[in-house]
């Protein structure tokens, strides 16, 4: 009788298992999914009075962004940037942020995100050193 219900046990958890999905059975749609799937490029959180998008754009790569409109530092920047030989790739990726950021400050630009998230805070786009 126990082998019975145990069994019984085991087929109940596995059917009531079986509709949900990795991530709790939350299912993101339409503008939520959107927002997240494709997010708005980096370059768009920068603003100039006066600067048009090509010209924003150009000083954007010029302080280190790519050409998307994005940040991916190359390999080659995360080799100039390289300290000592066991310096971790994050530190250095973090530190070529923050100075593509403190870039676009000197080029006069406003960053026009929140900065109301506790690592926002820390970068120099609002207000960080």
């Amino acid at each position: 009788m126990t082998r019975l219900y145990s069994l019984l046990t085991a087929v109940a958890v596995l059917l009531g298992l079986n509709g949900c999905c990795p991530n709790g059975c939350f299912v993101l749609s339409g503008e939520a999914y959107q927002k997240l799937a494709y997010p708005p490029p980096l370059v768009n959180d920068w603003v100039k009075d006066g600067v048009t998008i090509g010209e924003r754009k150009a000083d954007w790569e010029k302080c280190g962004g790519s050409s998307t409109g994005n940040f991916s530092p190359h390999d080659w920047q995360i080799d100039a940037e390289r300290r000592t030989k066991d310096e971790k790739f994050i530190d250095i990726h973090d530190r070529i942020y923050r100075n593509m950021q403190r870039c676009m400050l000197r080029n006069g630009y406003r960053f026009v995100r929140k900065c109301d998230e506790e690592l926002a805070l820390r970068l120099p786009a609002c207000g960080a050193p």
